[in-house]
């Protein structure tokens, strides 16, 4: 496979909001894709704790110079939501991180609509769900895993 330049042109385009339900803030996600190239694969990038779409932006801009499309969700936990840990939603939060992956999933082309020239370009059968830290365990969940306690049960 021929190496990509790392001096790409980017475009970001934020924020873009995705329809859900039962959520208490917009979910808003943030684009970042190479303004070239074609059949750009997908990574859905879920963020840590208290983070939002605006950070690991040079993680994001480097996948993204390497010919990817990133999409960043703006979790509920986000700072800029100020849903503290004494906060009584905060104990279900990890549901609605995964309810926005779901979201984004299956709004995915809708997103990709809002970025000028870029659904043409992009590859729907190829798509990466990954994470930081709680945004790992919330990837993780969403492909099934489970935590069980020691006899086995969720």
């Amino acid at each position: 496979m021929p190496s990509t330049p790392l001096d790409r042109r980017l475009v970001s385009v934020k924020p873009l909001t995705v329809p859900t339900t039962g959520r208490s803030a917009p979910l808003q996600v943030k684009v970042t894709a190479p303004v070239d190239g074609e059949k750009l694969p997908i990574i859905v990038f879920s963020h840590g704790n208290a983070w939002s779409m605006d950070g690991y932006e040079p993680l994001v801009d480097r996948w993204a110079a390497a010919g990817f499309a990133v999409v960043q969700p703006t979790h509920l936990d986000s700072r800029r939501n100020r849903i503290g840990f004494d906060d009584s939603r905060f104990a279900s939060i990890w549901r609605v991180r995964i309810a926005d992956l779901h979201a984004i999933l299956d709004h995915l082309g809708d997103i990709l609509d809002q970025v000028s020239g870029l659904p043409a370009r992009a590859d729907h059968h190829r798509v990466a769900i990954v994470g930081h830290s709680w945004g790992a365990q919330t990837t993780g969940a969403l492909l099934g895993a489970r935590v069980l306690d020691e006899a086995g049960t969720p």
